[in-house]
């Protein structure tokens, strides 16, 4: 079942914040080295997996993905559906340093930080 994520309700804000914030943990190199590395404060705590479920699955934005001719726009779509083949394309076992030093990493902040610039742009 997809979600309305465009709503002005109560569930589609939570579903917009909850895309967002995982948007965020992947366009930041900071906090992954910080928190997916074990750095952080001790009471932060997450991992490339956990910002990819909550980005497509906790979300509801990947079945929207695929049920919905348009969630968002066009353009921003074309964004988040584009991080999700490089994100479901890497090995979910990889540690973080690994995960960061791969080629494609750079593409997956890049896509992650201009689909926030989108998304905070129309919503």
């Amino acid at each position: 079942m997809s979600l309305p994520l465009r709503g002005d309700n109560d569930v589609a804000r939570r579903a917009r914040q909850s895309i967002l914030a995982a948007l965020r943990e992947l366009a930041d190199e900071r906090w992954q080295s910080t928190v997916w590395e074990g750095g952080g404060d001790g009471h932060a705590q997450s991992s490339f997996v956990e910002a990819v479920c909550a980005l497509y699955g906790d979300s509801t934005l990947g079945n929207a993905l695929d049920t919905q001719k348009i969630v968002f726009d066009e353009d921003t779509d074309g964004l988040l559906r584009h991080l999700r083949g490089i994100v479901e394309a890497i090995d979910p076992y990889l540690t973080p340093s690994a995960l960061r030093s791969l080629p494609e990493w750079p593409d997956v902040m890049r896509t992650a930080d201009a689909a926030i610039r989108r998304l905070s742009a129309i919503v």
